[in-house]
């Protein structure tokens, strides 16, 4: 075999030999033109990555060996940005795979779309693949986005795999991640008709609510999509069949435009579920209005506590009390000729007594005596008298005295 060495770079036959998978040509290609292991075909493949698409684990080996002198080789990426563990994570070639990662293959590296390695192996659906994969990726790209906004559990909600999905779960993948147009992962796995995969993110609690920029939420895409599992599991979460898009469709509406017995049971699926929750809502509106609000509640216990503790301020000294004090005061007191006490300043100025009688109350005025008389004023002597509860007043209404006045009176 007489080849130039101009003819094998311009023409990639090494290429060709590792596409055959033609061992004993590439082992003299290797041999004569050893710098033949970086070259690169049209396509800015070289015979690694080739390789690692065709899972030839054993020319993988022999090429790793050779590129060893040459730093980062094993991460030289096509003209699409995809390196030799991109394309082996893609094709499924789960041994390859492995082998480039012992030897220190990279899996931050992007893609022209920013798509890194778990990202070909999360849409790949092969568990084994990203079983391999998970221990290699640092925390902080787990959720890495690619240029899209999608992260890998949304390739994974595209594959179809539940266990896949599962996996990015337990390793603290997020389950509230968005895309650039606001679709969740709960989103994509229900357009896609994943019945399989919703399960499982409805079971780790992934919210169907969530409507993206179009105001569509999962049991819109699912019943475009057409898939009746899926809306059962969606309802039976708690989706609502009331919920308007951006453009006010109802997921009835949208059922009412699929063809076929199908879209006749989501449209009557739908219908009940609407009417069922209209219902709720009328009942749990009915519900608020009957019951005061906590807060009106606690404010109305405030205020009857405050009400209580002003009537327990305002309430009379107890009748021992004032008589305490009237026998304190007996001998500062001046007396009427039948020996009635009048009181003294000192007693009608103690804040701890009120005026008997019609009196009791302090918000009244004790110059009057409302019932007796409603325009007829009432002199400090007066007050002293009913105060103590004489049996006559001291001046009459019709102008006699029945008793003279006091000698002293207390100002």
């Amino acid at each position: 075999m007489e080849v130039g060495g101009a003819e094998l770079l311009t023409s990639s036959s090494i290429h060709d030999a590792v596409v055959k998978q033609d061992r004993r040509g590439i082992a003299w290609y290797l041999q004569r033109h050893p710098e033949c292991v970086m070259a690169q075909d049209e396509d800015q493949r070289t015979p690694l990555l080739l390789a690692a698409a065709a899972g030839d684990s054993s020319t993988c080996t022999m090429l790793i060996r050779r590129m060893a002198v040459h730093a980062g080789a094993i991460n030289i990426p096509d003209a699409a940005g995809l390196t030799p563990l991109h394309w082996a994570l893609t094709q499924q070639q789960a041994d390859t795979a492995a082998l480039l990662l012992r030897h220190g293959a990279s899996t931050t590296a992007e893609d022209e779309d920013g798509r890194r390695p778990l990202h070909a192996a999360a849409f790949s659906g092969n568990a084994h693949c990203v079983s391999l994969l998970l221990p290699h990726i640092p925390p902080e790209s787990m959720d890495a986005a690619s240029a899209d906004g999608l992260v890998p559990m949304h390739y994974a909600a595209l594959s179809g795999s539940a266990q896949v999905v599962s996996l990015l779960l337990e390793s603290h993948a997020s389950l509230h991640a968005l895309d650039d147009e606001g679709r969740s992962v709960l989103s994509w796995a229900a357009g896609e008709g994943h019945e399989a995969v919703v399960s499982v993110l409805l079971e780790a609690r992934a919210d169907p609510a969530v409507a993206d920029s179009n105001g569509m939420s999962a049991l819109h895409h699912a019943t475009k999509a057409a898939t009746l599992p899926c809306v059962q599991l969606l309802l039976q979460a708690g989706g609502s069949a009331l919920q308007r898009s951006a453009g006010g469709s109802l997921p009835e509406e949208i059922a009412r435009s699929v063809s076929g017995p199908v879209g006749t049971q989501l449209v009557a699926l739908l219908k009940a579920a609407g009417e069922t929750e209209a219902l709720s809502r009328q009942e749990q509106l009915l519900a608020e209005l009957s019951s005061e609000p906590p807060s009106a509640s606690a404010s109305k216990a405030r205020k009857k506590k405050l009400k209580a503790k002003q009537r327990k301020q305002a309430v009379p000294a107890p009748a021992d009390a004032i008589a305490a004090s009237q026998s304190s005061t007996a001998d500062l007191a001046p007396t009427c000729r039948e020996g009635c006490a009048l009181e003294s300043y000192q007693v009608r100025s103690d804040p701890t007594r009120t005026l008997l009688g019609p009196y009791s109350d302090p918000t009244r005025d004790p110059t009057r005596d409302p019932t007796r008389d409603p325009g007829r004023v009432m002199t400090p002597a007066r007050l002293e008298w009913r105060a103590l509860g004489a049996r006559a007043d001291p001046i009459p209404s019709g102008g006699s005295r029945a008793h003279p006045t006091p000698s002293r009176v207390v100002p």
